[in-house]
């Protein structure tokens, strides 16, 4: 059964993450596309679903939505997919990010709300042209008591309905993330509770959603 394997430790999660993968050619190709929260799940997920699917990442941090329409064509490549998971989101609410080359904190995020939903929709629009099944991923929590690189949970909270009203038009699937690292994972992410990443158990948690969810649509 999928998901049976252990949980080793002894390994830098994300460098395993994007390590490349030589496919069976009897399994579904899946791809995931997301920011460095992705690249720490890709590898207990592609563990999870051994013998299931091939599991590949889009070995770039896919960051916002603006890099998202400009590099998504390069991820995609030229072989097709069974499964495309994909999330944009935390970079997308940023308050902290560089102008004219300097970081500085700002009163408004990175990519407005109006649009982040436009540029979603053009990553639907192309993404449904794969013919792949699409899996929505909402963004992680962000701790609450910190302001994790310009991060606030209202902006996440936000962001994440204004995804989730994208993907139900649709008719997209959506893996609750969110829901998922919100009740259960707060005490997993690293340096608690000032970072927005997780440790590997708060990895090796959300890659067991992910691989289900995944395995849902294979």
């Amino acid at each position: 059964m999928y998901g049976s394997d252990s949980n080793p430790r002894d390994y830098r999660i994300y460098e395993q993450g994007y390590e490349s993968v030589d496919d069976d050619p009897g399994l579904p190709r899946v791809l995931l596309v997301g920011d460095s929260i992705s690249k720490g799940y890709t590898y207990p997920t592609r563990v999870a679903l051994s013998g299931w699917a091939n599991v590949h990442q889009c070995h770039d941090n896919a960051r916002s939505t603006r890099q998202g329409l400009t590099g998504l064509t390069q991820w995609l490549g030229d072989e097709p997919w069974d499964v495309i998971h994909f999330n944009f989101g935390l970079h997308d609410i940023s308050r902290s990010f560089k102008v004219d080359g300097v970081n500085r904190d700002h009163d408004h995020c990175a990519v407005s709300p109006q649009e982040y939903e436009s540029n979603l929709r053009e990553l639907v629009s192309r993404l449904a042209q794969t013919m792949a099944k699409l899996i929505w991923a909402t963004s992680t929590c962000v701790p609450v008591h910190s302001s994790a690189k310009g991060r606030q949970k209202i902006d996440v909270i936000q962001y994440n309905e204004i995804a989730k009203r994208v993907m139900l038009k649709n008719c997209i699937v959506v893996n609750d993330l969110y829901e998922l690292s919100d009740q259960k994972l707060r005490t997993h992410q690293r340096n608690h509770p000032a970072d927005a990443h997780f440790d590997d158990d708060g990895y090796y948690i959300l890659g067991a959603q992910v691989a289900q969810c995944i395995h849902g649509q294979l």
